[in-house]
């Protein structure tokens, strides 16, 4: 039982004032002098008198029926679990012809696909909404943000690496992945980025979209797979691509590119060139992008009002009792 105005349950505390006060009213009313009382209470009483005693305390019951009702009884009818707000994930895929390469068996392109899949499976809310961008030569939004996980699985399993070309638009398929993202500023959203190698396709600069995705306060988490080009080399200036990266300087390797997104968004970058390194760096990629949360659900109620079941008895006694008094308790006085 719920109560929509518990303040109104305190006035119950009255109740016994008001019996004990009609207790000493009737013990003094309309007393008569008898020189003996012993007659009288060897007599039967009848059923009327007995209800002459106790009828005044009807009121009483009606008013703390009243009192009950004002409180709002409510019954709970059904109960909906609410989540903290989720998170809303897009992974951006580099399906370019690079990715079928066999240095990490089976194929670069797989294994990549076997970390995402793992990464929807780890899901911690039900409202955590992923979505999926491909990328080669252009970018395109393969599946928008879901709560259909089986469905966005069954995509992802269909792709293939070279499927849309062979070159490698990075920037492009951040600015698409931000654009999915747009919408929702109140719920956390995260980028995954996986590419082999550095851009040399499409119109937008990838620091240009991480200056953008900084901005929008979304992290890019970069990683790069495969065994080429993991060497390290120092950073070299580079001809500035737009206003917004003339202060930047963009890294030589595709490595270092992935380490400079991921910098500027305030991401994290990784690296795995072999299958035991990812293994290793899993669950540190499933902490950043899918953060723990309340692990049990505050609920939502639906109740069903009711007051109605005080109201009427209520009005029921009342009604019995002014008819009581106008009839066969009528009193001359």
């Amino acid at each position: 039982m719920h109560w929509l105005h518990p303040t109104w349950l305190w006035f119950l505390c009255l109740l016994p004032l008001f019996v004990v006060w009609q207790w000493r009213v009737e013990r003094w009313r309309g007393k008569l002098p008898f020189s003996s009382l012993a007659q009288l209470k060897k007599e039967p009483q009848g059923f009327w008198a007995g209800v002459q005693a106790w009828y005044r305390y009807g009121y009483i019951l009606v008013l703390g029926l009243v009192m009950l009702a004002m409180a709002g009884p409510q019954q709970i009818m059904d109960r909906y679990p609410v989540w903290d707000q989720g998170v809303d994930l897009v992974f951006v895929l580099d399906l370019s012809e690079s990715m079928a390469a066999t240095d990490l068996p089976p194929t670069r392109i797989q294994t990549a696909k076997n970390l995402l899949l793992k990464l929807i499976q780890q899901k911690r809310q039900r409202n955590d909404r992923f979505g999926l961008v491909i990328f080669a030569n252009k970018a395109y939004t393969l599946c928008p943000l879901t709560v259909d996980h089986p469905m966005l699985q069954k995509m992802l399993r269909d792709t293939t690496a070279g499927q849309i070309g062979g070159q490698t638009a990075m920037g492009d398929a951040i600015a698409t992945a931000l654009a999915r993202l747009r919408h929702h500023p109140k719920r956390r959203r995260t980028i995954l980025l996986i590419t082999d190698g550095e851009t040399n396709a499409g119109r937008i600069h990838p620091l240009r979209a991480a200056l953008r995705a900084r901005k929008m306060k979304i992290p890019i988490h970069s990683i790069l797979i495969g065994r080429a080009a993991l060497a390290p080399t120092p950073r070299q200036k580079a001809r500035p691509t737009s206003p917004s990266t003339n202060s930047l300087q963009v890294a030589a390797t595709p490595w270092g590119a992935l380490q400079q997104l991921a910098q500027i968004s305030r991401g994290h970058a990784y690296r795995i060139a072999r299958v035991q390194a990812l293994q290793r760096i899993f669950q540190d990629i499933l902490k950043n992008m899918l953060p723990s949360r309340t692990k049990k659900p505050r609920y939502f109620s639906v109740y069903r009002d009711m007051y109605s079941w005080l109201i009427w008895p209520a009005l029921s006694t009342l009604s019995l009792l002014l008819l009581l008094q106008l009839t066969k308790l009528r009193s001359i006085s």
